[in-house]
């Protein structure tokens, strides 16, 4: 009587584990395909919605695969939910930040973009969206959060952040504004008017007759640190000893695909990320 007992609860568990895993398989399809993450105790969690593993083609960080570390760590630490599976990665990840994750589907989609600042344990999530609703930028201004600038009105906006159409709140800023300020102030120089976003600063200043421009891969003080792939510029106020981390002043433009905007601050990055300007 007991081993009937014992196997009509093995069978039963069975049922209701294949009921479970059905019920979830349709809840993955209703449900939209989208990836968050989440950052906590120096662990990274992403969180797969509306999709399976097998979905995923691939996972890129600034264009470099980074799949075939994930996979080693899906193959034990993967966790089916109801709408989706997660996955947590904590030492296996060494994403020098600021950067971009792409996760790309079988069928080619893109679900999501993501900067961030790393690398792990201390991996900062900068933006938990691939888009958002844009700032407006406003130009002729002389003042861009409390920076008031001495040095003539910079030819790039203003990010109105909070979009009450000042551009002196706390919260406003932009990289471009600020990066042509600084740049005059403390060295002389002029960042030409058409340099565009950040993400093309670097391009512009290495190109041929740019005015003496030059563009290195060597952090230093007192320089412009630009970097494409996430489309940001900075200024560098400090070099770690060995090189490897810069110290900077910056603001923020909220714009996708980071959707971060602040105003003045200051921020450590690994001096790897960028290039920088000088003349």
């Amino acid at each position: 009587m007991t081993n009937v007992k014992s196997m009509f609860a093995a069978i039963l568990a069975i049922v209701l584990i294949m009921a479970y895993h059905g019920t979830a398989s349709a809840t993955r399809m209703e449900t939209a395909p989208a990836v968050e993450y989440e950052i906590s105790e120096g662990n990274f969690l992403f969180i797969f919605k509306g999709i399976d593993p097998s979905d995923i083609m691939d996972v890129t960080w600034n264009g470099e695969s980074i799949y075939e570390n994930m996979l080693d760590v899906m193959a034990t630490d993967l966790k089916y939910t109801e709408d989706g599976f997660s996955v947590r990665f904590n030492e296996q990840l060494s994403l020098e930040g600021p950067g971009v994750i792409e996760v790309i589907l079988v069928n080619g989609k893109k679900l999501h973009k993501a900067i961030l600042s790393g690398p792990l344990p201390s991996l900062e999530l900068l933006s938990p969206q691939a888009s958002c609703s844009e700032a407006p930028g406003i130009y002729g201004v002389v003042q861009c959060d409390s920076v008031k600038s001495d040095v003539g009105t910079p030819p790039y906006p203003c990010c109105d952040n909070n979009s009450n159409n000042v551009a002196t709140d706390p919260s406003d800023g932009n990289c471009t504004w600020y990066a042509w300020y600084k740049a005059k102030k403390v060295k002389g120089w002029v960042v030409p008017s058409n340099w565009g976003n950040g993400g093309s600063w670097c391009a512009n200043a290495a190109k041929a007759g740019s005015g003496g421009w030059k563009v290195s891969s060597t952090a230093a003080k007192n320089t412009i640190a630009c970097s494409s792939s996430i489309g940001h510029v900075a200024w560098v106020t400090d070099v770690s000893a060995d090189k490897k981390t810069i110290t900077v002043e910056e603001m923020n433009c909220k714009v996708s695909p980071s959707c971060v905007g602040t105003g003045l601050r200051t921020k450590s990055y690994s001096a790897a990320s960028f290039q920088y300007i000088s003349k």
